[in-house]
Order: structure tokens, then C-alpha cells, then sequence
């Protein structure tokens, strides 16, 4: 579903000023290693590290780096080897733990990727961009094993580790589109990569190519325009009696002035929401919930839209309704702690208890310093 992760591409800037202190010929070769990884060529740098680490006492960053360009030459056994010594010399090294997760990764054992990611995450690592990496990498796994949740989930989390870090917006985009069909969310997760990425990123093409073919679906795919012209005055008299009719709680007037203006523009969120309104203060739940969704549909980045849905379906008992809206808020507003309060408490009533802890925990943790859930915190703490 999503593409191979690149986990190391952040994570070795900072190795010049970490204070490794190699011999005289060792740096040297540590230096050349290093150049030559920047500019891709993985057997040049791979030779130069491993002429390096056969120094006494190899730093760690010799020994970890010697197994990125193993890694990047598909060598994983080797590698593997490379990041177990680097691990010797410093046996909390996050960047070192993540690379044997990818390397378990590729051969198919995911229970032993997700324990090495989950012990990176617990380690030292680097940078916010090597956090951001390493949930990316937990993410691919999940995305291999179909758990959609937890893929969305280590997505956001990275995203919000590291805001710039261009491969979680790569991977959003593919998760959105692939998984949830939501192509102009999709659209503008490739529009941030691109923003965000290097220019010879190798991803940069394939992403642009994916926005060409987004919006010309979108396109095919919009709503259609009215088969005749719209009486704009007979339209904008109906929306003023609705919302005039709304505005004094005459809410059967208001639904009939809005469904007759939705007849002479479908088109129109204006309608829509009013219609949904109206419906709702009624108590009219089911024709109330359709016209959310529809008015979601003409402005997909309104909130309450997806808010308003999402609390009808849950008191019709529309889990999949729900669960819907909230596929599309989180894809605009991936960091709502409201929508992502929601998530967790959808997974409750679904019985997914393992997806409810994470989702509250997520949201728990973005609360702000002088905000809190005690009641939510205990009654997470009870699953």
C-alpha cells in the first residue's frame, strides 16, 4: 500500500558533530564513506566504512552507517551484522535498532520489526526527523499487514514528531488514496511532499504524476452541472425563506425552502448544510445524517460537517457511517484532538480495544499543558 521507507535519510547529518574521534586514517575513510553516501553511491561507501570500522574501537557512527549502505545495496545480512556491532559499542542506539526493524521488515517478520521500531522509539535517536522515520517504518509494516488503523495512526504521529519531514506526506498520500479513496485529501498530501521534498527526490515524479491523475478523477468525478441553467433569484429567495424560517424555529418551512432549492441547484453546500440543519433541530436524525454527508461532499474541508455526521451516526448506530466521517476529518485535520477522541471512542463501541488505546492515547498526548480528560484517562486505563 504505502512505498518502502527510506528511515535513514535524516539520520545521518548529524554524525560529523557527534563527537566520534576515529585515528587520523580512519576519519579520513569515515569521511569519504560519508561523502559518497550523500551523493548515492552506496559501493563506494559501504568499502570506505568498512575500511574504517575495522579501526579499534569504531565509532558507533561507523559501524551504523557501514550498515545503511549494506542496506541500501540490498546486502541485509551483512547489514544486519553491521548494525549488531554498532549496537555492542552502544546498546541503546535508536537509528542502529531501526535499521534492523526495516531489515525484518524485508524478510517477512513483522513481529520482529514492530519489537525493534518500538525499542528505536524507546532509544536515543538523533533527531525529531529520525522519530518521524521510524514511525513511518512501523507504518509500512502495519500497511503490509492491512491494519489500517495503526498505519493511519504511526502516520500522524510522525507527522506531527516532524512537520517537515517530507516521506510522511509521500505515504499519507498513498494511504489516503489507496486505502480510503479519499483523492483530493490524497491530492494535497502529494502537494505538501513535493513542497517539503529535495529536488532530486526520486519520489518527486512519481508524486506529480499522481496529482496529474487525482485531478483529472476529480474531475470525471465532480458533481454535475444542473441540465438547465439556475434561476439564481428563485434560488436565493428559497435559501433567504429557509434560513428566515430557521432563524424563527419554523423548521418543516425551512426543510421544504431548502430541498426545493437543492432541486434547482444540487450544487450548492449553502443548501445542503441549511437542509441538514434544519432536519436535525427537528429531530429528523436519518434525513439529517444524508444531508451532512452531502454537504461534506460539496466542502470537504468544512469540520462540522464530518462532526455533525459523526455524532448522528453514532446515536443511529451507524458505526461505518462514523467510521467514514472520520476517515475524512482526521485526513483534513489529522491533529483534531475532538475527531481524534471520537476515533478512539468508535473503536470502543466496534470492540477494536487495542485501536481504542492507541487512538486515546494519541489524544490524550496532544492535549495542551493546561488542559486535560481525567474521566477519559480513567475510563482508558479500565480497557
Amino acid at each position: 500500500m504505502i512505498s518502502r521507507i527510506l528511515l535513514f535519510t535524516a539520520s545521518v547529518s548529524f554524525l560529523f558533530a557527534s563527537g566520534c574521534r576515529p585515528g587520523d586514517t580512519a576519519r579520513r575513510k569515515f569521511a569519504a564513506g560519508f561523502s559518497a553516501y550523500r551523493d548515492g553511491n552506496y559501493a563506494a561507501a559501504e568499502a570506505a566504512f568498512r575500511e574504517a570500522a575495522n579501526a579499534p574501537h569504531a565509532p558507533v557512527e561507523t559501524l551504523y552507517l557501514l550498515g545503511v549502505s549494506r542496506l541500501r545495496l540490498g546486502q541485509l545480512d551483512p547489514a544486519s551484522d553491521a548494525f549488531h556491532a554498532a549496537l555492542k559499542s552502544r546498546p541503546k542506539h535508536g537509528e542502529s535498532l531501526a535499521g534492523l526493524g526495516e531489515i525484518a521488515y524485508h524478510h517477512g517478520q513483522f513481529d520482529d520489526a514492530l519489537r525493534y521500531y518500538g525499542q528505536a522509539l524507546q532509544a536515543q535517536l538523533s533527531t525529531a526527523e529520525a522519530r518521524a522515520a521510524v514511525h513511518n517504518g512501523i507504518a509500512l509494516v502495519y500497511s503490509a499487514q492491512k491494519n489500517l488503523p495503526f498505519c493511519r495512526l504511526n502516520l500522524l504521529q510522525a507527522q506531527h514528531t516532524a512537520p517537515k519531514y517530507a516521506p510522511t506526506y509521500y505515504n499519507l498520500g498513498i494511504f489516503y488514496s489507496d486505502a480510503y479513496k479519499l483523492y483530493e485529501e490524497a491530492k494535497d498530501q502529494f502537494k505538501l511532499f513535493l513542497v517539503l521534498a529535495k529536488a532530486k527526490d526520486p519520489k518527486a515524479e512519481i508524486a506529480k504524476n499522481k496529482i496529474t491523475r487525482l485531478e483529472a478523477f476529480i474531475r470525471r468525478n465532480a458533481p454535475k452541472q444542473p441540465e438547465t441553467p439556475v434561476d439564481k433569484a428563485a434560488f436565493d429567495k428559497l435559501i433567504e425563506a429557509g434560513s428566515e424560517s430557521q432563524a424563527a424555529h419554523d423548521y418543516p418551512r425551512a426543510i421544504h425552502s431548502f430541498q426545493e432549492a437543492i432541486k434547482k441547484d444540487p450544487r450548492s453546500f449553502t443548501a445542503q448544510w441549511g437542509l441538514a440543519m434544519a432536519c436535525k433541530h427537528r429531530g429528523k436524525n436519518i434525513e439529517a445524517l444524508e444531508a451532512f454527508r452531502a454537504a461534506a461532499k460539496l466542502n470537504p474541508t468544512h469540520l462540522e460537517c464530518y462532526a455533525n455526521a459523526a455524532t448522528l451516526g453514532f446515536l443511529l448506530k451507524k458505526y461505518d457511517v462514523v467510521e467514514e466521517a472520520l476517515n475524512t476529518a482526521l485526513a483534513h485535520r489529522p491533529h483534531n484532538t475532538a475527531m481524534l477522541k471520537q476515533t478512539a471512542l468508535l473503536y470502543s463501541y466496534q470492540g477494536r480495544k487495542e485501536e481504542c488505546r492507541a487512538y486515546g492515547r494519541f489524544y490524550l498526548s496532544l492535549l495542551k499543558k493546561d488542559e486535560s480528560d481525567p474521566a477519559f484517562e480513567k475510563w482508558l486505563k479500565t480497557l
